[in-house]
C-alpha cells in the first residue's frame, strides 16, 4: 500500500504482549499483536518495521503517534512511552497519549449496556477489572489473580467486555460450566481503540 497520505501509528505496550495499529483517521489499515508477554523495545521496533514493510509505509508517512498510557504493566507503559517519544523525533511526528479505559468506554457505550465490566490481562497472571454502571459511571476496580477472577467469590454484575486472552483462559477452570456471565471479546488488538480517545502531548 504505497501512500503519501499522513497516517497514525498507535502503540499499546502494557496489556499482555502489546499491539500496534496503523490507521488512516480512525480506520485501521493493518495491525500487529505482540506475543512475548511484557513488551520489549526491540520487539516493538521489529513489529513496527514489519508493519511498515507490509504496507509500504515509512516514517515520513506517520503524522501522529498515539501511545496508550493509563493501565497495564508499569514496565510496559514506561517502555512504550520511551519508544513513542523516540519515534516521534525520528519521524518528525506529533505525539498523543490515550487512556485505553476511556477509549474502550467510548466504544462500549454504543451497546447501551446498563452495567458492564472491562477486563484486561496486565501480566504475571494478573487481571485488571473496572465496573461501570448506568451512564458509564466508573465503579470499583481491582487487580486480581486469574483464578480469583474465575472463582465463585468474585461477583461481577453485567456484561463482561474482556481481552480475548482472558476469554481463552476460561477453559482452564472447573467452574466454567456454572459460569453464566456474558463475555464479549475485545480481541487482542488494544492499540486500535486508542485512536478514539487521545490528547496531543507533543507537537511536531
Amino acid at each position: 500500500m504505497q501512500t503519501s497520505k499522513k497516517l497514525t501509528l498507535a502503540i499499546e505496550t502494557a496489556i499482555d504482549g502489546g499491539s500496534l495499529s496503523l490507521l488512516k483517521g480512525q480506520i485501521e489499515l493493518d495491525f500487529r499483536i505482540g506475543k512475548n508477554g511484557i513488551s520489549k523495545a526491540e520487539d516493538i521496533l521489529e513489529n513496527i518495521c514489519g508493519l511498515f514493510e507490509a504496507n509500504k509505509v515509512t516514517g515520513e508517512n506517520i503524522d501522529l503517534i498515539i501511545i496508550s498510557s493509563d493501565v497495564g504493566s508499569v514496565t510496559g507503559l514506561k517502555i512504550g512511552m520511551a519508544t513513542a517519544r523516540g519515534l516521534t523525533k525520528a519521524f518528525s511526528s506529533r505525539l498523543a497519549a490515550a487512556s485505553l479505559i476511556d477509549s474502550l468506554v467510548k466504544i462500549i457505550s454504543k451497546d447501551n449496556a446498563d452495567k458492564y465490566v472491562i477486563v484486561l490481562p496486565v501480566g504475571k497472571n494478573n487481571i485488571f477489572y473496572r465496573r461501570f454502571t448506568l451512564g458509564n459511571q466508573p465503579g470499583a476496580s481491582a487487580i486480581v489473580k486469574t483464578e480469583e477472577f474465575f472463582g465463585k467469590n468474585l461477583n461481577l454484575d453485567g456484561i463482561i467486555y474482556a481481552h480475548q486472552k482472558i476469554i481463552d483462559s476460561k477453559t482452564q477452570f472447573d467452574d466454567n460450566a456454572a459460569d453464566t456471565r456474558e463475555f464479549i471479546s475485545l480481541g487482542e488488538n488494544m492499540a486500535k481503540f486508542t485512536a478514539t480517545h487521545s490528547r496531543l502531548i507533543m507537537k511536531r
